[in-house]
């Protein structure tokens, strides 16, 4: 089974590598006499929801300290508001979640009955976390993608004001995830200017560092017989870098190689062309054209013209445009691990120099 993996986030503990510093500060400021929220910002698919989900999971409370039977991690993607949504709906999600998570029963039944209520104000939030306080229950929401709260307009100033009062008087710890700093997502001045934003910390979440990738080789293809050679592990952090994405991404494609001669490209660019939208609407021509060329043996006039005509329309040419003239299948292990390679160069033109040149393109 090949153990890299990309586009869902990373959910087991034991696979979570690397954010030692990011964890320890979040967990700093959950054990701190104050109860402190923390909000997480990163790039997309830099690993922000594996964080969260790794932070909620018992054997990480356990480790750090948070597993006693007081704490109540709850996870919620808030993806699914969108502009219909007001505030009670996702209200009576996260109760009916922290009513799963809660060992009291008498706490649980509270917070039942509170779901069933509509609308969700701030009176009855704050009778039930003093409830929840009262029995020694903390309760850490793991907010991802916060900036679809802050940025609907049916989540007015005073949602915010409610829900910074319950984080300041009660057992209640945020943890919120967002491309960029949340007073930067607000939908309106006057929620901008409000005190809630203050009580966060902000924690990037930034690329790998060197050690941490040279780590995720290691443990990842223990328990296999694959080893990457030296050359095979320099050539992916060139070109994928440390961007965890990435690198999951192409050393998919490479242990591919490795475990099978007869690994197809034509399926392994499928697979892979929803994840270049998702970071980018196109790519150069000229590196699509290599991987075109290299792997299908196209003609070089064919794969000329093709980049000639992107180049003089002033734009890049879409992946998808390139996946027909790549090859059914690889039949030699040779030629599995040079599609990989091949990927893997493909995959440069992604980097962020090169994203933000094709994102001026279209801005123009």
């Amino acid at each position: 089974m090949n153990p890299f993996t990309y586009g869902n986030p990373i959910s087991d503990p034991a696979r979570f590598v690397g954010r030692a510093r990011e964890v320890d500060q979040i967990v700093a400021r959950l054990r701190n006499r104050e109860f402190e929220s923390t909000s997480i910002v990163g790039d997309r698919r830099v690993g922000k929801t594996s964080l969260l989900l790794h932070l909620s999971h018992p054997q990480v409370g356990e480790r750090h300290g948070l597993a006693d039977g007081s704490y109540a991690f709850v996870y919620e993607d808030l993806q699914l508001v969108d502009r219909s949504v007001t505030p009670t709906r996702p209200w009576q999600r996260l109760l009916r979640k922290m009513a799963r998570q809660c060992g009291d029963p008498q706490v649980s039944s509270t917070l039942v009955e509170a779901c069933r209520v509509e609308p969700i104000d701030t009176f009855l939030l704050d009778e039930v976390f003093d409830a929840l306080g009262g029995r020694r229950q903390r309760v850490v929401l793991l907010l991802d993608e916060f900036e679809h709260i802050t940025q609907n307009e049916n989540f007015g100033v005073d949602f915010f004001y409610g829900l910074r009062s319950l984080a300041i008087h009660h057992g209640l710890a945020l943890v919120t995830s967002s491309r960029r700093e949340l007073v930067e997502l607000c939908h309106s001045d006057t929620i901008r200017s409000s005190p809630f934003f203050n009580i966060f910390a902000q924690v990037p979440v930034r690329l790998l560092g060197r050690d941490e990738a040279l780590f995720f080789f290691t443990t990842s293809l223990s328990g296999t017989n694959v080893v990457f050679r030296p050359e095979e592990t320099a050539l992916a952090l060139s070109v994928a870098g440390t961007h965890p994405f990435f690198l999951q991404a192409a050393c998919h494609f490479l242990f591919d190689a490795y475990a099978s001669a007869e690994a197809p490209w034509g399926r392994a660019a499928r697979a892979c062309a929803p994840a270049f939208r998702s970071h980018s609407d196109s790519i150069h021509a000229r590196a699509a054209g290599f991987c075109v060329s290299s792997l299908a043996g196209a003609s070089s006039a064919r794969v000329g013209t093709l980049a000639r005509r992107g180049q003089k329309e002033s734009r890049v040419t879409r992946l998808s445009d390139w996946l027909s003239f790549a090859p059914h299948a690889a039949d030699t292990e040779a030629r599995c691990r040079r599609a990989a390679f091949v990927f893997l160069l493909v995959l440069s033109s992604l980097r962020p120099r090169a994203r933000e040149r094709a994102r001026r393109r279209r801005c123009r």
